[in-house]
């Protein structure tokens, strides 16, 4: 069996998959605090001692560039390398992958109950797959067919330069490049930062007079602040109406970005988008303005009508991701 996780800056998940059983059955699922931890193997073996069996191999997705078997987590001060797990673990199977290639795992075995279309496109079986997920930051992968099976490319396509599709995003650009010589689509297009930024500029060209709680977030740089911008949208009045507007501007430089991507790698086999944030904001995505932003490519707009576009609505794409991949080992 695999130990399979999905290691983020708040928590991990971690469980077991079966090849017999197949990616979407997890056994012993487990759920722990990252930061209680002083590093993953401390997580690990808390974990097989609740299992008890015997480990295959393991197999975790991890919110970082993968490289030569190496990746360090900021957000938790920790470094996971290959060679040392090997030694204070004692497995030999062990894998990393980028969080977002583990989220573009999942793809293929989606069930279309855990998908919400929002353009049906003209799908093609075998094509390639584009994703976008905004949840702290914003990641991109791309699947491609290799005759047998999909691979995940790993990428770091959200820090690409923002390219600001109308005047009031030219004004987001020049009001982030006060702070930043450089803004990338993460730092307006994410929970972490993005959804600040988008609070204070329109707060600031709108004339509002804020709301002290979100305030207070966005002075602290939290992502508290995102949760509390996606809650008031929900609500009516005045914050409310405000609010609306700031997840309508993340909607828009996030479906312009999705539809870059799409001319990018062309992917006849649909677009997905995920993160929390996203997931939670797909109200904002049936809007007309959301499939207007994705489709003014100029002499591209009827070319991009005919890629698919889906929300995953899966609870835990990462670990399904990271269980498909694990066993495809075998």
């Amino acid at each position: 069996m695999w130990l399979i996780g999905d290691i983020g800056g708040t928590s991990a998940r971690m469980a077991m998959v079966d090849k017999g059983d197949g990616p979407r059955v997890w056994r012993n699922d487990q759920r722990y605090e990252s930061g209680d931890y002083e590093g993953i193997e401390w997580i690990v073996e808390t974990y097989r001692e609740s299992f008890g069996g015997e480990i295959e191999g393991i197999c975790l997705g991890v919110a970082g560039p993968v490289r030569e078997g190496r990746v360090e987590l900021t957000n938790l001060g920790w470094v996971l390398d290959i060679r040392q797990m090997r030694e204070r673990l004692g497995v030999e199977r062990i894998v990393l992958l980028n969080d977002l290639q583990a989220m573009a795992y999942a793809i293929p075995v989606l069930s279309p109950f855990e998908r919400e279309v929002l353009q049906e496109g003209k799908p093609q079986a075998e094509g390639v797959i584009g994703l976008v997920a905004a949840g702290t930051g914003l990641g991109e992968s791309v699947l491609w067919w290799d005759g047998r099976r999909y691979h995940a490319m790993a990428s770091e396509g959200g820090h690409c330069d923002f390219a600001p599709i109308d005047e009031e995003q030219v004004g987001l650009l020049r009001f982030v490049m006060r702070e930043h010589a450089h803004v990338s689509y993460e730092r307006v297009c994410s929970g972490g930062l993005g959804m600040a930024y988008l609070y204070r500029y329109l707060k600031e060209v709108r004339g509002f007079d804020g709301h002290e709680e979100i305030d207070q977030a966005v002075i602290r740089n939290s992502r508290q602040a995102s949760r509390l911008i996606a809650e008031e949208a929900g609500r009516s009045g005045r914050v409310g109406e405000f609010c609306k507007e700031v997840m309508r501007l993340f909607s828009r430089i996030l479906a312009a970005e999705l539809g870059n991507l799409a001319l990018k790698v062309l992917p006849t086999g649909g677009l997905y988008i995920g993160g929390g944030l996203a997931v939670g904001a797909r109200e904002m995505f049936r809007e007309p303005a959301f499939l207007g932003a994705f489709r003014s490519k100029g002499r591209y707009a009827r070319t991009m009508e005919e890629f698919a576009i889906s929300v995953i609505t899966h609870p835990e794409p990462g670990l399904l991701g990271v269980a498909n991949y694990a066993l495809s080992l075998d």
